[in-house]
């Protein structure tokens, strides 16, 4: 055996001893925001926290759950209270609940692939659920309510087994052609509406500015006939004294009277 194949040789067992060093390493890492899941001869036993832990070497394998929050995303397909169809994405952020019973029991029913096999199908019956029991308008306008109603649901469905959702967000929610069209007709008709009562109520401040200018106007004619009809009489009144005047100029006879009585009541004689 030449050199070359001795230096081969050893470097080879290395490799086989670190690999085997490394399978049967006695020491088992749990991340902060985890949970260890202690598997003895692939049967799930115990639950680890954060932190280094030492295990038996090949009886003992430890796998992690992650109990952060973690985000979901996917497109539904769904159906409004006034049977529109729409389609629209959903974002949900959840987490595993950290209580060890709890994990283990899911890692034991559920094992890792819990998305597909448990979360996906829940949230596309949530959302047709929830959405059911919203009209076209108020989804359109008013998402908080559904969302609330698909996290309540998602809530109670996951009830028992291990997830808490923390959050629900419907996006992209999007109708029918059909029904955009419908909803812009129904919008220019409201702005048609509005244009008519805005010229009705334009009409009646009109007629009613009119009206208060013919009031003015009637007043105006009553006050100018009062006035004339006040200088009238005192015009009558004036005439009626001169007349009565005139007409006692013409019937005297040029004489005084002899007696005649003042302010003071003194008896006056004239003529003797």
């Amino acid at each position: 055996m030449t050199s070359e194949d001795k230096l081969f040789g050893g470097i080879g067992l290395i490799v086989i001893l670190g690999l085997l060093l490394v399978w049967l390493m006695p020491v088992a890492m749990v991340d902060t925001g985890e949970v260890g899941i202690v598997s003895q001869f692939g049967n799930a036993a115990k639950t680890l926290g954060p932190g280094m832990h030492f295990k038996m070497p090949v009886y003992e394998s430890v796998t992690t759950m992650n109990t952060r929050v973690q985000n979901i995303e996917m497109d539904c397909s769904a159906a409004s209270s006034d049977l529109q169809s729409m389609t629209a994405s959903i974002s949900i952020n959840y987490r595993i609940d950290s209580t060890p019973d709890k994990v283990l029991n899911l890692y034991r029913t559920l094992g890792k692939d819990y998305e597909v096999n448990v979360l996906n199908p829940i949230v596309q019956s949530s959302v047709k659920a929830g959405t059911a029991e919203f009209t076209s308008f108020v989804l359109l306008n008013n998402r908080v309510a559904a969302e609330q109603k698909i996290g309540e649901m998602l809530n109670k469905k996951l009830d028992g087994q291990g997830f808490i959702i923390t959050q629900v967000n419907l996006v992209n929610v999007d109708f029918s052609d059909e029904f955009d069209n419908a909803i812009e007709e129904s919008q220019q008709k409201k702005q048609e509406v509005l244009k008519k009562e805005q010229e009705l109520r334009l009409i009646e401040i009109q007629g009613k500015q009119t009206i208060v200018r013919a009031e003015a106007e009637a007043n105006a004619t009553r006050t100018e006939a009062r006035a004339e009809a006040e200088a009238m009489k005192l015009k009558q009144s004036a005439l009626t004294s001169n007349m009565i005047k005139d007409r006692w100029i013409a019937k005297w006879d040029g004489k005084l009277p002899e007696t005649m009585l003042g302010d003071s009541e003194v008896l006056m004689t004239f003529g003797q």
